[in-house]
This record gives C-alpha cells, structure tokens and sequence, in this order.
C-alpha cells in the first residue's frame, strides 16, 4: 500500500464515521486500521490485494433508502 492508497482510505473512513476516531498504518505489504468509538473500537490488519483491504477501501453505494438485496 502506497502512503497515497493510506490517506484515501484513512480520509474514506473518517468521511463514513466521522464521529469516531480512524488511523491508518502502513505496515510491510498492507495495512493497519483501527477504528472507534465511545461504543468499540476494531483494529484490523490486512494483506495487499487481500478482499477485506480492498473491501474497507471500496467507495460505498449511495444511500438509497432501501437494501439492495442480492445481486
């Protein structure tokens, strides 16, 4: 993950929860995140090219107001 990658998926983040905390680690071939709360807190690390990186890092849907169901 490149430090630009970092800060785009740091700064998705804190967009999507703003009320929480987020920080975003590079680490050899991936990446840290730790995200909270006054509710919790997760701290995930994750591979590059590994679906749950690329997963936090995807553009959410717009808010439609109704689940999309299955695709």
């Amino acid at each position: 993950m490149t430090r630009d990658e970092a800060r785009r998926l740091e700064q998705q983040r804190r967009d999507r929860y703003p009320e929480g905390t987020v920080e975003v680690t590079r680490v050899p071939g991936g990446a840290q995140v730790k995200a909270g709360d006054e509710r919790g807190i997760v701290f995930v690390r994750a591979d590059d090219g590994s679906p749950l990186l690329a997963m936090l890092a995807a553009t959410p849907r717009p808010n439609t107001g109704t689940h999309p169901g299955p695709a």
